[in-house]
């Protein structure tokens, strides 16, 4: 089933709390927004996450006022909803000494509990100024506090590249920890701008990312029924539109888009006229591909400066496809005017009406080879001495928080190569590029022959420990599986999904028999409700269990692990199974009776 919005229509809440409201507001409700004026926000998917899990209700029944300034006794508001959705526990409120807050005011408990945490002290001894707008340093301030109070770790400052932030600043501390966390990477790679108001979407995008790090951390348990939220069990699906999908593009398929396909990976100005038919589209890009054919890409030719040389003055390839010669020269992405020239390509993409884009070849590990595809090492045209991997990867990923910083409203993709990172995360250019995009896709899925049992650098283990980061740092997944060509296989992929699955991750396969108009694999339609518990991970067996079935695992090179369930399930075909016994490499989805 497709979902219905970015992210998290499928997100239904598993904790829906008792609050004082705003006078507009009305209790919240699950599933899809009523709001009819978030469509062109970049919050968009924040936003239906805190409505779907009771934190917000809007300011209307039909709006959520999205850059409106958030004020005080609102910022109080939706922490107070949060904390009760996280614990959960009534935020029950205390005495506060504040004068300027009316006991009959609908913000008067949040405010209250807040203070009786510790994560208001007020603006004086006496006054809250509840109807003063949140600054994004106190924004830092209150989340910090909140994280504290909520978290069983401590929210430790870290050195952050604001320059705007002085050493001088009480936020400067909260600062760095939420910077730290991945819940902010400020307004420009150097600026964090502490003195501008936070308006409504981005405080919606701030908790969104809060709460997934505290829910990564274990926090958002409902005692009531064992549930975390929300909608693990289930996965948005997407397909690589190129021109093999013409038969399904030109006309008479798009219903069925909008009821399978959660986003579409697209190219330009293919998808141009098709945009007013389905447009959750990721426009694709290299980013720093520089094509070889000029006649599709003259920039090598306009220029040259642009193009990555050896120390014989060779252009540097980007080894892959090199058969009869590479695809694409490498791309200085340390050149500004490099870096200039691609936002304004993007800058054309939004402006046309493309609302995600699709970054290939986010490469931090070394990819440089000649003609040929050797490996081959470029000279930096900075230092005119042979380029470092660190300096590669400090200029890629300043390249990417430009790009963030440049277009916050636009979905971001990296396609990445680079997970065996893992289990260290230390560093830190990789987390960086995880906080400038919203998705990494991850071409080869758990199919990738590469990927081996046991706890090793290249252990599935490692791998799902690397996603676990990616979440950590307020960033989705999708499993792209360009390898599966049977129901065990994409079976597998997809049952990996689902041990890992934070609620907005998604799906994608290659194969047209099973994720095409002329062949549809139903179990992408699965829905096993929200999660009871993180995955388990014993005797090479990987297990989750959630409110409507369980998903098993076992990793490659496992002898046959058999699972045998409190109660009988239903497999795959539909079959009443009281246990089931799974090979080496080969997943399991068991549904409850």
């Amino acid at each position: 089933m497709k979902r219905l919005s970015r992210l998290s229509h499928t997100m239904m809440t598993c904790a829906l709390i008792a609050a004082l409201l705003l006078p507009a507001e009305t209790a919240a409700a699950t599933g899809p927004t009523p709001f009819d004026d978030i469509g062109n926000s970049f919050a968009e998917p924040s936003i239906e996450a805190l409505y779907s899990l009771g934190v917000t209700a809007g300011t209307s029944p039909t709006t959520f006022s999205p850059r409106a300034t958030v004020t005080r006794e609102q910022m109080a508001t939706f922490l107070g909803r949060l904390y009760e959705v996280l614990v959960p526990q009534p935020c029950s409120p205390a005495a506060t000494p504040f004068v300027d807050v009316d006991a009959a005011s609908y913000a008067a408990g949040p405010i209250g509990c807040m203070y009786r945490l510790g994560i208001t002290a007020g603006t004086s001894p006496t006054r809250y100024s509840p109807r003063a707008p949140v600054s994004r340093e106190q924004m830092a301030a209150f989340l910090a506090r909140f994280y504290d109070e909520v978290s069983d770790n401590s929210c430790t400052p870290g050195a952050t590249p604001f320059t705007d932030v002085p050493d001088s600043s009480f936020a400067v501390e909260a600062v760095g920890c939420i910077y730290g966390l991945g819940i902010t990477t400020g307004t420009s790679p150097t600026q964090y701008s502490p003195a501008a108001v936070v308006t409504r979407e981005q405080m919606a995008a701030f908790l969104i990312r809060l709460y997934n790090q505290l829910r990564s951390e274990g926090a958002g348990s409902d005692d009531s029924t064992g549930a975390v939220c929300c909608s693990e069990g289930s996965a948005g699906f997407v397909v690589t539109a190129n021109s093999s999908w013409n038969q399904w593009t030109s006309g008479g398929h798009w219903s069925w888009f909008e009821e399978h396909v959660d986003r579409a990976i697209v190219f330009v100005p293919y998808w141009d006229s098709r945009l007013e038919s389905f447009s959750d589209v990721w426009a694709y890009r290299n980013s720093y591909g520089i094509s070889t054919d000029t006649a599709s890409d003259a920039r090598s030719v306009d220029h040259p400066e642009w193009v990555l040389r050896d120390a014989d003055g060779d252009p540097v390839y980007i080894p892959f496809g090199c058969g009869g010669g590479c695809a694409h020269f490498a791309g200085d992405v340390g050149n500004p005017a490099y870096r200039a020239d691609f936002v304004e390509q993007v800058r054309d993409l939004v402006e046309r009406g493309y609302t995600g884009l699709k970054l290939d070849d986010v490469n931090f590990m070394w990819r440089f080879g000649d003609q040929n595809g050797n490996e081959a090492t470029p000279i930096d045209p900075r230092t005119g001495v042979a380029l470092t991997l660190a300096d590669w990867q400090r200029y890629l990923a300043e390249f990417l928080e430009q790009l963030r910083a440049e277009f916050p409203q636009l979905e971001i993709v990296h396609n990445t190569i680079w997970y065996a990172d893992a289990p260290t995360f230390s560093n830190q250019y990789v987390n960086r590029a995880i906080r400038a995009a919203d998705y990494i896709s991850l071409e080869r899925g758990v199919n990738d022959g590469g990927l081996k049992g046991g706890a090793g650098k290249f252990s599935l283990l490692a791998f799902f420990d690397n996603i676990d980061r990616i979440h950590a740092l307020g960033t989705n997944v999708i499993f792209v599986d360009r390898s599966a060509t049977n129901e065990a296989e994409q079976r597998y992929n997809f049952a990996a999904l689902l041990l890992v699955n934070n609620g907005n991750d998604l799906v994608s396969t290659d194969s047209k028999s099973m994720g095409s108009p002329d062949g549809w694999w139903s179990e992408f339609d699965v829905d096993l409700g929200h999660a009871i518990a993180d995955r388990t991970y014993h005797d090479g067996l990987f297990v989750r269990e959630f409110t409507e079935g369980v998903v098993l695992l076992n990793e490659p090179g496992n002898g046959p692990v058999t699972y045998t369930p409190d109660e009988p399930m239903r497999d795959p075909a539909g079959n009443l199974v009281t246990s089931v016994t799974l090979d080496a490499q080969e997943g399991m989805i068991l549904r409850s009776v």
